[in-house]
């Protein structure tokens, strides 16, 4: 069964926020600790004769299916399983049984093995020790024990935070109405300021969005076969012989520009040998984290808008990602053309996030 999130803003006094930002430290801690313990784990598994010779035997082979089922066998052996990390959480749990439960704990454990998993079978190449500003999310495994959502409220270790619901938002009350899978509490530096949220998960699918004008449901899904091309920065759509071109996310072009030129301002500063306890090397961190900020939810945003513009078309979407769509524009002129191959320099589009939110809507259309 799919789950969708429905995200709501918390009501946070000043002693919560300090009791919230403690309990952030520490998961950021146990997140931390655990990594160097497994890293350590895995730098000696990786010196082991047996498994050296297991990775040139695989890059060397061509039937690499049973040797790739004894390295997974000696990944076990070495607790290189979710279950294993969450096992190891469990000591480093105890010790802050006040602020953090078990279950939020074991979740912090498997945020830690999906960066193990990226990095042994997927293209990831290290794991990365979270600083203070990258830990941005505790949650549950459930609604039933720990951090949980009941009548309006976060109830999380004694500590009680008002969840902000628009009486009047028509898709926020339906979504109520679904059972909770689990909740995530979220924290966000906005105009440099901390911001607390509750991402409710549900379970099922979401309900339909209406037209408060009309009354009339928004984004409806139309029916068809619909060709995609997406390349780094551009989308070709066809529908019924019928060509479409779309820029992925161009509202984030003026702010890529300024994300550079902060970037440029603050190596000029570190190279100058200015001191970065200045207010104003403050100032340019704090302005480089909201532009960050901005061009994530910007994107976002846009991707939402032109899957639901596409789904209007059709719900049976055949997608080609490519390196380039220069390639398949022939009539559009020299000059654009030239503005196509610019490929990378107009900040990331993101065009895998927008595969991902057609497939979503897609499999929430077909009830899955």
């Amino acid at each position: 069964m799919s789950n969708y999130i429905v995200q709501f803003p918390l009501k946070v006094e000043k002693y919560q926020e300090d009791i919230l930002e403690k309990r952030f430290r520490i998961g950021r801690d146990i997140y931390n600790s655990l990594l160097g313990k497994m890293l350590k784990k895995y730098g000696e598994m990786t010196k082991r004769k047996e498994y050296r010779e297991l990775l040139h035997e695989i890059a060397n082979s061509e039937g690499k299916k049973i040797l790739y089922k004894k390295l997974e066998e000696i990944r076990k052996e070495n607790g290189f399983t979710e279950y294993s990390f969450h096992k190891e959480v469990k000591n480093m749990q105890k010790f802050f049984k006040k602020n953090i439960d078990s279950f939020t704990a074991q979740k912090i454990a498997s945020q830690v093995w999906r960066a193990f998993e990226k990095m042994m079978y997927g293209s990831g190449q290290k794991v990365h020790f979270k600083q203070e500003d990258d830990f941005k999310s505790l949650e549950g495994k459930s609604n039933g024990t720990g951090i949980r959502y009941i009548d309006g409220y976060i109830d999380w270790k004694g500590l009680k935070l008002k969840v902000l619901i628009d009486e009047e938002n028509y898709y926020e009350k339906e979504a109520l109405k679904s059972e909770i899978a689990y909740c995530r509490i979220v924290r966000k530096n906005i105009r440099g300021k901390l911001k607390y949220y509750t991402q409710l998960v549900f379970k099922g699918i979401p309900p339909r969005e209406v037209d408060k004008k009309t009354g009339e449901y928004r984004n409806r899904v139309g029916s068809g076969e619909i060709r995609l091309k997406i390349g780094k920065e551009y989308l070709i759509y066809e529908k019924d012989g019928k060509v479409k071109e779309v820029e992925l996310a161009d509202k984030i072009y003026l702010l890529e520009l300024r994300r550079k030129e902060l970037i440029e301002k603050i190596n000029r500063r570190k190279k100058e040998g200015l001191s970065i306890l200045s207010v104003r090397h403050r100032k340019l961190v704090e302005e480089l984290k909201e532009i960050y900020r901005k061009q994530s939810d910007v994107r976002k945003y846009q991707h939402e808008c032109l899957s639901n513009e596409i789904l209007k078309l059709g719900d049976k979407v055949e997608i080609e990602e490519l390196e380039s769509v220069q390639e398949e524009i022939y009539s559009k002129g020299k000059e654009k053309r030239v503005k196509i191959t610019r490929s990378g320099k107009r900040g990331n589009r993101a065009p895998r996030m927008l595969v991902e939110i057609l497939n979503r809507k897609v499999e929430y259309k077909n009830g899955k």
